[in-house]
């Protein structure tokens, strides 16, 4: 299946003696960058500086030695090469054996949602400021993020991408190929259209380049959301009275004050 990063994979290396006469093969494994060694069977010798494994096996006409070498891999989105050198100096048998194995690129894509104001009043503007971040190794492809607002509770006021486009009939907003290191944000002015509720909004990011979860484990594909609310409160209707300083009956030519108290419910 498929290699990535982290993965503990298992070469297997196998040597026969084709001849009729008994052999001797030195058998030398260079471990290329990318993989970390682990260990390996047989009887053999590792050489740190030069990431070199060595073997000296004797053989029998026609037998069949199986030798195994076990490794971390340490990299991603990169092809590896792995080549097996075979000699025998007294018969001038010089082989190479290779193998060639490509590990996965792998993203860790997270996304965070943020509202400017955590209680409003009906008709009040509010501000959702979505930021999704690739904090790799690799770049992530084909980046999505949906955020479906709620038209019953909110109006889009205005949509404002830092990178690609947002479609307000879909709420899907399309960032396309995220590098490593690279942020990106989308900010959403939105009314709100009711009372006495409180709204949760949610965004999600997807990608098809395989990602990390939050325990550390790699995923097929990238599938994270980010929420966050906001509570709106009802605007009451104001209390409105208005007296006149008038005790008795009232004439032409007679001074009045009309008082008017406005009191904020």
């Amino acid at each position: 299946g498929k290699i990535y990063k982290g993965d503990n994979l298992t070469y297997i290396i196998k040597v026969k003696n084709n001849d009729d006469f008994n052999m001797s093969f030195v058998v030398i494994d260079e471990l290329p960058d990318g993989l970390e060694f682990v260990g390996a069977s047989g009887d053999y010798k590792y050489y740190e500086a030069t990431s070199m494994i060595v073997w000296n096996i004797d053989t029998v006409p026609n037998e069949t030695v199986t030798l195994e070498v076990y490794v971390t891999v340490d990299v991603s989105n990169k092809t590896i090469l792995q080549t097996v050198h075979i000699q025998n100096d007294t018969h001038v048998i010089d082989v190479d054996a290779n193998t060639t194995d490509f590990v996965e690129p792998v993203a860790n894509i997270t996304i965070i949602k943020e509202v400017n104001k955590k209680d409003i009043i009906y008709g009040e503007e509010v501000t959702w400021t979505i930021v999704v971040t690739n904090y790799g190794p690799d770049g992530a492809e084909d980046v999505t993020v949906t955020d479906l607002i709620p038209t019953d509770l909110l109006e889009l006021i205005s949509a404002t991408p830092s990178v690609g486009a947002f479609d307000s009939a879909t709420g899907v907003w399309t960032i396309g190929d995220l590098a490593n290191a690279q942020s990106v944000t989308l900010t959403l002015v939105t009314k709100a259209i009711k009372a006495n509720v409180t709204i949760v909004n949610n965004a999600t990011v997807i990608s098809p380049t395989p990602s990390y979860d939050e325990e550390g484990n790699i995923t097929n594909t990238t599938n994270k959301t980010a929420t966050n609310d906001t509570s709106v409160k009802e605007i009451k209707d104001p209390n409105v009275t208005k007296i006149s300083n008038a005790t008795g009956k009232i004439y032409k030519g007679d001074n009045l004050t009309y008082i008017i108290k406005v009191k904020n419910n």
